[in-house]
């Protein structure tokens, strides 16, 4: 999730500022490395999505619940990276795309 979603999504959260998601994203980037793919603030309890699950107790101390899932945040964007390069030669029937970290996926 980029910074600014991330924002985004904090600023709607009661309690965790705009400010505050994008240094806990960070934070949880930085603790779970390889592992890490992306954070929502938009529940309770907040999730963090992970591809191994030997990080789960990590997560949690730092007080998300983690969601097991196969791409990691760095795979996700390479996916979006490649996305963006080709974008002069999308149809014009694709309106945007885009990382949703919820379904793990690159959206079209």
């Amino acid at each position: 999730m980029s910074a600014g979603a991330a924002a985004t999504q904090a600023a709607a959260a009661p309690g965790f500022g705009a400010l505050d998601a994008g240094s806990f994203g960070r934070q949880l980037a930085s603790t779970l490395g390889g592992a890490y793919a992306g954070f929502g603030t938009d529940g309770t309890p907040r999730r963090v999505a992970i591809t191994d699950a030997a990080e789960a107790a990590d997560a949690r101390a730092q007080g998300v619940e983690p969601t097991l899932v196969k791409y990691n945040l760095r795979q996700l964007d390479g996916v979006a990276s490649r996305i963006d390069a080709a974008a002069a030669s999308a149809p014009a029937t694709v309106a945007s795309w885009g990382l949703d970290v919820r379904l793990n996926a690159v959206v079209v």
